[in-house]
């Protein structure tokens, strides 16, 4: 039986470095590692919005925060739909499932649907966060691993190669991790995943690595244990 694997990608990974919302070459550069990745374990998808609405973008305006949650949300949606495009286009079968209800263009969550899917060795996205608001992308892919039955979590950071004690683009003397327990993680509050995911992995026994998702091949040498990663383990 293939290893089933949860990759959490961020929208920052996406966007253009000169503000566009999408580079696509950074799409195909992700899509292909995840195409490649299908062929050995079956595979889903948490994608953040943050190249399209980010939370701290309130800061200057009158939203409220659950407005503004779903914003980020609904940008999810808008992300998950850049995916499936640019792995249909690579001649990889996936689906989108949507904890919001976006029913013209995804589908709902159902678990058992999921699963049947994944059993037809599709790529699963999810988006919509966790449906709800005051809660981060990081619950939402805690919860879908769980949906999946996903063994392990590849968390993919934007330029940052695994867990530091501090900020190493800021700090040069920070702490590299490169293992850590979940209660270690939680106890010193490294900023990993927030605390309910983090609890959430603890209770259900999922590993999570991670590492640097812009590196080349980055997704799949982390699967394979062949870059500089963070373990994270009961």
């Amino acid at each position: 039986m293939k290893k089933r694997v949860l990759v959490k990608i961020s929208g920052a990974a996406i966007k253009g470095n000169h503000g566009e919302i999408y580079d696509n070459k950074k799409l195909i550069f992700l899509c292909k590692q995840l195409a490649t990745l299908n062929k050995t374990a079956a595979v889903g998808l948490v994608l953040g919005g943050g190249n399209i609405w980010r939370g701290n973008m309130t800061k200057d305006k009158a939203f409220r925060r659950a407005n503004a949650d779903y914003m980020g949300m609904l940008s999810t949606v808008m992300n998950g739909l850049a995916f499936k495009e640019t792995l249909h286009k690579l001649g990889v079968k996936a689906e989108i499932y949507s904890a919001l209800e976006v029913d013209r263009i995804t589908h709902k969550i159902a678990i058992d649907k999921i699963n049947d899917d994944i059993a037809k060795g599709k790529i699963i996205i999810f988006v919509g966060g966790t449906g709800h608001p005051f809660f981060t992308t990081d619950t939402a892919c805690a919860i879908r691993a769980i949906d999946m039955h996903a063994d392990l979590i590849l968390m993919g950071k934007d330029g940052v190669d695994g867990v530091y004690s501090s900020d190493p683009n800021k700090n040069k003397n920070a702490k590299f991790y490169k293992e850590l327990t979940f209660q270690e993680a939680i106890n010193k509050q490294l900023g990993v995943m927030d605390l309910s995911a983090l609890t959430l992995c603890l209770e259900n026994n999922i590993n999570i690595y991670v590492f640097n998702v812009l590196a080349k091949d980055g997704i799949l040498k982390a699967f394979k244990k062949k870059t500089k990663y963070t373990y994270i383990h009961k």
